[in-house]
């Protein structure tokens, strides 16, 4: 019921990509679970149907995509009830074998991400969180760095240090990853761990904003509206808000409206 001819296409694709056994499989969850926690969920439960025998084969074998793929179909409960217990144990697996997001995962588990389950099967410990953020980090994922950052600036799982934080956005940013940018541009505009500057704070805000970013997309429009780092410019907010809200950010209709009606 869940897979088109269209989507049946795509399966068949992934399983002539040459290359590491289910890398192609991975980059596809990745891909959409990046969008949103929605089309992650929805990658599986369409691909699983075809897909999941092999993903388990290759499990069984040790590759670490397997092992990562089966724990995020039994998260979402893609052959039976959600069972994150069981999770947990195959991102352990993984994140054993080099996994960088299975080491994510296990870190937002420890630190209780998921308020609602995962406290049933995950005990709080934001130390060890830290710990695999940490190894995450080194071998070069930007999500964990984004994780140490936020474990950094609120001193969660480590001794609270702007500083730090501000320099792990920094690498994410240097990574490409328009969230650090994003992160990384507010510690400007506060002065946190870095000394205040709003000129850089915008810059930095523009470039995640171009990259997609859409919180940042209502900040920058935030920043023109109000002359924050740039001159004023009602005309560039307009603009900014209306794509912030093209892509579903709802703060950024209500200053979109506003700004309308002020609009000659």
């Amino acid at each position: 019921p869940f897979v088109t001819t269209g989507e049946m296409s795509t399966s068949t694709q992934l399983m002539r990509v040459p290359g590491p056994p289910l890398a192609a499989d991975f980059r596809g969850y990745r891909t959409a679970a990046t969008e949103s926690q929605f089309k992650g969920l929805l990658y599986l439960h369409m691909h699983a149907q075809i897909r999941l025998a092999r993903w388990r084969e290759e499990a069984g074998k040790g590759d670490p995509n397997g092992l990562f793929l089966c724990g995020a179909c039994a998260a979402a409960g893609v052959d039976g009830p959600e069972d994150e217990s069981a999770a947990i144990e195959w991102y352990k697996k993984a994140a054993d074998k080099g996994h960088t997001l299975a080491m994510c995962y296990l870190a937002l588990a420890y630190n209780n991400f998921d308020s609602r389950r995962l406290p049933k099967v995950t005990p709080y410990d934001p130390e060890k969180a830290f710990q695999w953020y940490n190894k995450a980090a080194e071998a070069g994922e930007t999500l964990a760095m984004l994780g140490l950052g936020d474990s950094y600036s609120f001193g969660i799982g480590v001794k609270r240090d702007l500083s730090l934080a501000a320099g792990w956005y920094k690498k994410a940013d240097e990574a490409g990853d328009f969230c650090g940018t994003s992160k990384l541009s507010n510690c400007y505009l506060v002065g946190s761990g870095v000394a205040k500057d709003a000129a850089q704070a915008f810059q930095l805000c523009k470039k995640a904003a171009e990259g997609g970013d859409i919180i940042s997309m209502s900040s920058l429009a935030s920043m023109y509206e109000n002359g924050i780092g740039v001159t004023k410019d009602e005309s560039a907010a307009l603009k900014w808000y209306q794509k912030a809200v093209e892509n579903g950010n709802y703060f950024a209709k209500e200053r979109l409206r506003a700004l309308t009606r002020k609009a000659p």
